[in-house]
């Protein structure tokens, strides 16, 4: 493994050198032999400390009561029960009361980032696997996408105005 590790790292130095005489011969400025990137290559064992699963923790916004259950969405950076347009950040997996403190991120709300949830959708139906779920509060789901939140998609049709929804945090 050692040997392996120390190969990579030669290549990878070959690499930047073949990059580096490549401009030189393009470009015919010299400075490119002497600017090889350096991209931070250890000399040691690093321990890093990962998060393990889709659990994440928020700082809730102040005045704020967020049950459990609840869709959470960020309103300048900061955990609420989800208000449409808002960016979805996952469910809420105990509730978390902010409501007598005047400051943001008072306490921190867990929530629950990625999975799957059985849901009420009304006229979901079996053609609508696969669609875009978006939500309008932080209990209500819809197919409509008009100035709501995305939340995921239909992952199975379970019978009328019920389906399991694959819900993801989708960014911006």
């Amino acid at each position: 493994m050692r040997f392996i590790k120390s190969h990579m790292q030669y290549c990878l130095i070959a690499l930047f050198c073949f990059i580096a005489v490549s401009i030189y011969l393009v470009t015919g400025d010299a400075t490119a032999l002497f600017a090889l990137p350096v991209f931070g290559v250890l000399a040691a064992d690093t321990p890093q400390a990962y998060e393990l699963g889709e659990i994440n923790s928020l700082p809730v916004l102040a005045s704020t009561k967020i049950y459990e259950g609840a869709a959470v969405g960020l309103s300048s950076g900061y955990a609420r029960g989800l208000v449409a347009g808002d960016r979805f950040q996952g469910f809420a997996i105990e509730r978390a009361d902010n409501s007598a403190v005047a400051i943001s991120g008072a306490i921190n709300v867990k929530v629950r980032s990625e999975g799957k949830i059985k849901a009420t959708l009304t006229s979901v139906a079996v053609a609508d696997v696969g669609s875009k779920v978006y939500m309008s509060a932080d209990g209500t789901f819809t197919l409509t996408s008009s100035g709501n939140s995305q939340v995921g998609h239909v992952h199975r049709y379970v019978t009328t105005n019920t389906c399991v929804i694959k819900f993801y945090v989708t960014g911006a």
